[in-house]
Parts: structure tokens; sequence; C-alpha cells
């Protein structure tokens, strides 16, 4: 199983640059960007607002979280190291990634504002 790097951070914080230049040290690997998976909805996408997340909000990081997860661990099983780059949000992203086989650190999921990217090894477990 290859390395699957999560890297966190709120809108705006470097997450996608730093990514790709992650990605770009490995010899072979795939860079998953998780907000282009929820902006993939042609209709009925669900942002959160000023007055925060909705059910269907939640639902569709839900949805983009358990893709993103589908992925990696299928690339990573293929001898593919993958990149992962997410917002922190909402305040139950860590639970949106807690599915067997696949932990992070909670110290990935700061809600500062003023915090760049953070980056934590996602881990495969057999």
């Amino acid at each position: 199983m290859n390395k699957i790097v999560l890297i966190t951070g709120m809108a705006g914080s470097g997450k996608s640059t730093v990514g790709r230049l992650v990605a770009e040290h490995f010899s072979k690997s795939m860079h998953i960007q998780v907000d282009q998976l929820r902006e993939m909805m042609v209709k009925g996408i669900d942002v959160p607002n000023a007055e925060g997340f909705t059910e269907g909000t939640y639902q569709q990081f839900q949805w983009a979280r358990s893709t993103t997860i589908y992925m990696a661990q299928l690339y990573a099983s293929q001898g593919v190291d993958v990149v992962i780059d997410d917002v922190c949000v909402p305040p139950n992203f860590a639970e949106q990634y807690g599915v067997p086989g696949f932990t992070i650190s909670q110290s990935a999921c700061s809600h500062r504002t003023d915090e760049k990217a953070s980056w934590t090894m996602g881990s495969y477990l057999s």
C-alpha cells in the first residue's frame, strides 16, 4: 500500500498549491482536490452560506469525501501515492473521513482562520 497524504486548511490557505508540490515529490502520484469533486454536481449543489451548513451541504461534503477515500485507497493499492486536499469544515470533518481502514490525526482539524494548510498522513490499516 502506498502513501495517502491528507492536506487540510481553510479556504484560500494554499492546500491545492501545497498538495500539487507534495505530489510532485513522489515517483507515481495523484492529487485529489475534494472541492472539485463537490463542484461536479451540475444541478442541486448545496453550498455553505452565511447561515452555515444545511443537511444537503453536509450530505454533499460526505459524498465527495467518500468518493475521495475510495479513489485514494484504490490508487494506493495499485502503487500510486495519493495526495488529498480538503477544507476542514464542517465541524464533523474528521468523522466524515472516519471509515474502516482510513484514519486521520485530529490535529488535521484545526478551525483557526489564520492557519495555513496543514498535512497529515492517512493510515491504511490491513
